[in-house]
């Protein structure tokens, strides 16, 4: 009987930092200050062994969170270029940093979020996606499908609780290819 008035909770514990809910519907990540954490959602009562249960989820979420960083952390040691600050679109609010990214581009985009509650979002060609996220000091790294292009980092970047964020990722000019000579 006490796994069936777990197993709902467990899930707001695992939506509460990062995993994308619906991207196409324009949404993703969640949860922040405030929000249920997987270790008070669930409780860990000596002898339920949902203790288990809540390590479980842990151990995901800490996975998640480094396999972006270690992503966010590749691509800041290659070559890239700077991506600019994100800019400040509504202050003063309420509730976790909620950021806009439009993608004004003819491929997708995927951008990577390391940090407390880090998360990957992709946004299809000449689309926006609005991602909420718990508060924090994030690094952040942008790709397109393009290879053409270089993947851009920022790193440092600063989310408010109650902020909201605009990011707008567009192209002034395609990249020069240069053909390589064959000897």
């Amino acid at each position: 009987m006490r796994l069936l008035h777990v197993a709902p909770m467990l899930l707001v514990g695992v939506a509460c930092c990062g995993t994308p809910q619906n991207p196409k519907a324009g949404q993703v990540g969640s949860g922040g200050k405030g929000a249920p954490r997987s270790d008070s959602a669930v409780g860990t009562r000596s002898g339920t062994g949902s203790g288990q249960i809540v390590g479980e989820v842990e151990r995901v979420a800490a996975g998640r969170r480094m396999k972006i960083w270690g992503k966010v952390e590749a691509i800041r040691k290659g070559k890239h270029g700077e991506l600019p600050p994100l800019t400040t679109t509504a202050s003063g609010g309420v509730g976790d940093p909620v950021t806009e990214i439009r993608n004004q581009t003819a491929g997708q985009l995927t951008i990577w979020f390391a940090g407390k509650c880090g998360h990957q979002v992709d946004v299809p060609a000449t689309a926006n996606v609005t991602a909420v996220f718990c508060p924090g000091t994030y690094n952040i790294a942008a790709m397109l499908e393009d290879k053409n292009f270089l993947p851009l980092v920022r790193e440092d970047q600063e989310f408010i609780a109650g902020m909201k964020y605009r990011l707008d990722f567009f192209v002034e000019k395609a990249p020069s290819v240069t053909k390589k000579r064959v000897r």
